[in-house]
């Protein structure tokens, strides 16, 4: 029986592994000053020859102009009075005109004055009784003018080239883009432990959408087109979900219609958010995101969440058994090399792009805080109710 653990630790090692291959694609194949250069050619040649255009069918080509999308960025924000300012600050440097629109969803502090205070720079709706960021989210789009929706959140702040750079990725096949989202980090090891934990759920995110199965991203870096937002009926039957305004977008998306999913691999689109301050807030951030795993559109998603989190708390229930039932080291000990060495390979990739490989050698200390996490945040997720910005929430 204790054999199990290496077929669940399988189930975590083998998707982590194929994210690392996804990864590598998306990252180092296409990176211009590696094999990128050679792939860029690839596609150059193979999409004139292949397609054995005549001569007027080449020009029509070169001289068609392209048609530029308009862009509206979209922030739902709730009592975030501290932050908001430099969030729209930053929106406003963009290097390509955009429409900013911030959306108030019901704050009970100064974030309504922090935005008045920008004028017409950008549109400001206020709902006075806020019913959550997915009909924050609906109601500025409602209001967006733009081909292209990007969205970030209040408490996160975005570089200079940030809405051009995701605006290049919308090609003919593309319907919506994820991007790149770094934590600040603090002195102490937890900070540490957090920040190293979101590089490898950032990681995973793009590697998972860099083989084709958008699994996860961060709602604080994402857009979509409008048109295949009201395509997909927006957030119909997923309104009672306090969190999932980001992948369960994503993957309705990608599981409803004919479009793509991609993830931008420049710098230039990372988007800096805030990381939580303490644990419990972290828990109860965590929690929120978990309360969602049981609403994917895809079943196998939904069947390998419960298998992960059972991998999970049979690490520790196996790791006290080891020490009476001797039938369970080497079971127990393949389990968690498989867990190490592909997490590790995961995390050398991801920190490599964040410029945060230092990270690493946290990596045994974060170990069980990990665990600990999972185990409490899904479970607690799926059954528990929480608090979030001051409100009280219930899994329904």
């Amino acid at each position: 029986m204790a054999w199990y653990i290496v077929a669940l630790s399988l189930t975590y090692g083998i998707p982590l592994l194929a994210f690392s291959i996804g990864h590598y694609r998306l990252f180092e194949w296409n990176d211009p000053a590696g094999p990128g250069r050679l792939r860029s050619l690839l596609a150059f040649l193979l999409g004139f020859s292949s397609k054995k255009l005549s001569a007027g069918a080449i020009l029509a080509k070169l001289t068609e102009v392209p048609v530029i999308p308009s862009i509206s960025v979209i922030v739902a924000a709730r009592n975030e009075q501290e932050l908001v300012g430099k969030c729209l600050q930053s929106l406003l440097g963009q290097s390509i005109p955009v429409e900013i629109i911030l959306v108030d969803d019901g704050s009970e502090d100064e974030t309504v004055a922090v935005a008045e205070s920008f004028g017409d720079a950008i549109k400001l709706i206020h709902l006075e009784f806020g019913q959550g960021k997915k009909a924050a989210i609906e109601v500025g789009v409602l209001a967006a003018q733009g081909d292209i929706l990007l969205f970030t959140d209040a408490d996160s702040t975005v570089l200079p080239k940030w809405a051009e750079t995701m605006r290049r990725e919308f090609t003919e096949e593309v319907a919506f883009v994820a991007g790149p989202v770094s934590f600040d980090i603090g002195p102490r090891f937890f900070n540490r432990a957090v920040a190293l934990e979101w590089a490898g759920l950032m990681g995973s995110a793009a590697g998972a959408i860099g083989i084709g199965i958008p699994v996860n991203c961060s709602g604080a870096n994402i857009g979509y087109r409008k048109s295949v937002f009201n395509d997909v009926h927006g957030f119909k039957g997923l309104a009672h979900l306090s969190s999932g305004d980001d992948e369960l977008m994503m993957q309705r998306i990608a599981s409803k219609t004919k479009w793509k999913v991609a993830f931008t691999t420049s710098k230039e689109a990372i988007v800096t958010t805030r990381a939580p301050k303490t644990f419990k807030e972290f828990m109860s951030q965590r929690i929120r995101w978990a309360s969602k795993s049981a609403f994917y559109s895809r079943k196998w998603h939904v069947a390998m969440n419960i298998l992960l989190w059972l991998y999970f708390l049979s690490i520790p229930v196996l790791a006290l058994a080891s020490f009476w039932i001797p039938e369970v080291r080497i079971p127990f000990l393949i389990g968690l090399a498989v867990k190490i060495s592909t997490e590790l390979l995961m995390l050398s990739q991801s920190t490599a792009f964040y410029d945060r490989k230092s990270l690493l050698k946290d990596y045994l200390w974060a170990f069980p805080f990990q665990v600990g996490y999972v185990v409490w945040a899904g479970a607690a997720g799926f059954f528990g109710n929480y608090e979030w910005k001051s409100r009280q929430l219930k899994r329904r």
